[in-house]
């Protein structure tokens, strides 16, 4: 370690004849913020406010002059100013050049007001100086650090840049709760992993891929922080540790290694993610799944192998697992066949996943095994007919029949049209649509958002004698067709209108076309969730009356909790098919960062095969977009509203 610089060490008497002790300039600041200094008063917060706007820049001029006199008349301030002004001193202290104004700052930590030593972290974390000479002492700032040190720290330790302060930040990494009980573990190891991954030296480097997973022993929080970060920096040395822990017995352990490996790329690590899949094999299925996924993302030869093995499999649960991880082979003919195989399944969720994961491939192969489909299959022939249409550009809409007299004839000399070309694409299998989504399905949930925000006035486009359904500018139409209270034209004033109306009215005209053998569900949701039913009910008989009456009904609260809707919805062993509508982001529930929620709704969803759409309402959404992609389903933005 490079030694601390020498300190100074001046006593400064005042008050003053202040040019009599100071140089004019020392003493024209020193008396501008003796003026100021009075005013600091009132509640804390009051206080630290005036602070800030009276006395720091003052505090910043003296800081400036660079003068021992003028450093050690801020460290006297420091020392005996009540905390409020005491805290703005750090940052004026590092804004002189002078040498020893790292030391000053670090000088007598320990004792400091809490307020002081957060702003001593906070002003050393965005210093351009170099803090070498002051390693030793912000190491022991890390061994006795607080919540509110743990907080601060990682933006200091990321400028020293070496091993020692790479250690002290992976020991920050630990499970923290704030003075208020709030769990902030995920906070801090956010903070330490982006320092780390700031952190460019050789030995800091190369202790990243292999002491790093020492140095975290068995703490769960740091093995994954460490996995994380050997991902984040695609760490190639690293693979053999990781490889290791992807059987630990921690699942969140496990987790990040395969997410590090996928990170990485190509290698070999298939056998030991193989191995993982049969460790846990009967009693761990979203590990598996993700498990499944990283072997498929390895693209190699082997890894596909592995996956068709167990898509032909007896295991009904890793029989969809595989098939959904088929997709990541995309262009892969092997991976086809095995999607095509699967559509036979007597398994209806793996005939789904299957479907979807075709979506990917274009290949004449496909054609004889999806007219088999559409003839046999009732819940998934209208997707095997959209499949079919975009794949051949004919269109015989569900006459199974007509297809396989076509195809007989066709087959020998097909070739597959120009995607580019311009042709009938359009499927339409029924006369009615949800926000521009065609609704083929007879077991449907729909879950709309009944966040205060659905109260909005929006702007709306009126656009006379056209049918409702997708728009230009990638937006979506929906019409004012339909009658009925709640139902029917909305209001609309000054060009705007509220969006639980248009929702409520959107859903009204639906469920009163919808066909009496169909079967629904509605849950609103917002802080909670409120279902009409606690499972699918037929809408023949009362059903259609009561289920009108619970859509008119809808109030708003706040709130909006999309995660938790979906876990109960995909509970119902019945529902098929999902519409998902929502305004915002997820502000309610067990999950709330999107990137759990799309990878647990999967999980959820792999072994059911439900088909999600998802309706983003005035903004676009990057959540219900990919929740879409990744279950079967269809996305729409809607953004007009034609009256």
């Amino acid at each position: 370690m490079r030694p601390l610089l020498a300190r100074v060490t001046i006593v400064l008497c005042l008050p003053l004849t202040a040019s009599a002790v100071l140089g004019n300039d020392l003493a024209g600041h020193v008396k501008e913020y003796l003026d100021a200094k009075p005013k600091v008063r009132g509640s804390p917060e009051e206080r630290s406010r005036k602070a800030r706007e009276q006395v720091a820049p003052v505090l910043v001029s003296i800081g400036k002059l660079g003068t021992d006199d003028s450093l050690a008349f801020l460290q006297k301030e420091m020392d005996t100013a009540i905390p409020e002004i005491a805290a703005c001193c750090p940052g004026a202290i590092l804004a002189s050049e002078n040498p020893a104004a790292l030391g000053l700052v670090l000088r007598g930590f320990s004792r400091r007001d809490l307020l002081v030593k957060n702003a001593i972290l906070d002003a050393l974390g965005k210093t351009s100086r170099d803090l070498a000479s002051a390693e030793d002492e912000i190491l022991a700032v890390v061994k006795a650090a607080d919540f509110d040190a743990r907080v601060r720290l990682p933006a200091v330790l990321a400028k020293l840049d070496t091993v020692p302060a790479a250690r002290a930040l992976l020991g920050l990494c630990q499970t923290t709760k704030s003075p208020k009980g709030e769990d902030r573990t995920e906070a801090v190891a956010g903070s330490v992993l982006e320092a780390l991954g700031k952190m460019k030296s050789e030995s800091v480097k190369a202790w990243m891929t292999d002491g790093a997973f020492d140095d975290a022993g068995s703490d769960p929080v740091r093995l994954v922080l460490v996995c994380r970060l050997a991902g984040n920096l695609k760490l190639e040395p690293a693979r053999e540790r990781l490889q290791k822990l992807v059987s630990h017995s921690a699942k969140r352990v496990a987790g990040a290694s395969l997410e590090a490996l996928q990170k990485i790329g190509a290698g070999g690590s298939a056998a030991e993610i193989a191995a993982a899949i049969e460790k846990r094999k009967g009693n761990d299925y979203a590990f598996r799944m993700q498990a499944m996924d990283s072997l498929a993302a390895l693209g190699t030869p082997e890894a596909l192998e592995m996956v068709l093995g167990y898509a032909k499999g007896s295991d009904p649960e890793l029989r969809a697992i595989a098939i959904g991880s088929l997709r990541k082979f995309e262009g892969k003919t092997r991976a086809m066949e095995g999607l095509l195989a699967a559509l036979s399944d007597p398994d209806e969720a793996i005939r789904a996943n299957a479907l979807w994961g075709l979506a990917g491939f274009r290949d004449k192969a496909m054609v004889g095994p999806l007219i088999h489909l559409l003839e046999n299959d009732e819940r998934l022939r209208v997707q095997a007919l959209e499949m079919l249409v975009k794949l051949t550009g004919q269109n015989m809409d569900l006459v199974a029949a007509d297809w396989k007299k076509w195809w007989e004839v066709a087959e020998p000399k097909f070739e597959l049209p120009d995607p580019k070309a311009k042709g009938t694409t359009r499927v339409k299998a029924r006369e009615f649509s949800y926000f521009g989504l065609e609704v083929s399905s007879k077991k449907i949930a729909f879950l709309v958002d009944a966040s205060k925000s659905m109260d909005e006035q929006v702007p709306v486009k009126l656009v006379k004698g056209k049918d409702s359904g997708e728009a230009k500018g990638g937006g979506t139409s929906v019409g004012g067709s339909g009658g009925g209270n709640g139902g029917g034209r909305i209001r609309i004033k000054d060009g705007k209108a509220m969006k639980i109306e248009i929702l409520k009215r959107e859903l009204v005209n639906l469920i009163g076309k919808l066909p009496g053998d169909t079967q629904v569900n509605i849950v609103t949701f917002h802080r909670e969730f409120t279902p009409w039913q606690s499972q699918l009910q037929p809408i023949a008989g009362a059903g259609r009356g009561r289920a009108l009456e619970f859509v008119k009904g809808i109030e708003t609260r706040n709130g909006t909790n999309v995660f938790d809707t979906l876990e109960f919805a995909l509970a119902d062993k019945r529902v098929d098919t999902i519409y998902l509508l929502s305004d915002g982001l997820p502000t309610a529930g067990r999950l709330l960062d999107l990137p759990s929620i799309t990878r647990e709704v999967q999980a959820l969803n792999r072994r059911r095969g439900v088909a999600i759409h998802c309706i983003a309402f005035g903004e676009e959404s990057k959540l219900l977009e990919a929740i879409a992609k990744e279950n079967g389903g269809q996305y729409r933005f809607v953004d007009k509203v034609e009256e």
